[in-house]
């Protein structure tokens, strides 16, 4: 399998007109997978018993984050830190 995944990886038929092929948009949604599995454990997904985000809102913020542009990390960042502290 890894075989046959590295050298599909090398396929034109694999990366799109805006240079985001297969393996880079796996690449943003496994980090994204990692970023929430970071926040349930550290316990920042719940405040006193009680979820800071429903599971809707966390699929949308997890959608949000693997489709955002590198360039605009830090944003992100800010973003998602007030809408887990509820900062205005």
């Amino acid at each position: 399998m890894r075989k046959w995944l590295n050298g599909r990886a090398k396929s034109s038929e694999l990366i799109s007109e805006t240079g985001r092929g297969f393996i880079e948009i796996i690449s943003r949604y496994t980090q994204t997978f990692l970023f929430v599995d970071f926040l349930n454990r550290n316990q920042a997904l719940i405040k006193q018993g009680e979820p800071v985000i429903n599971d809707i809102g966390l699929a949308a913020l997890a959608l949000l984050v693997a489709e955002s542009n590198p360039c605009q990390k830090d944003i992100m960042i800010r973003l998602i830190e007030n809408m887990l502290t509820g900062v205005n």
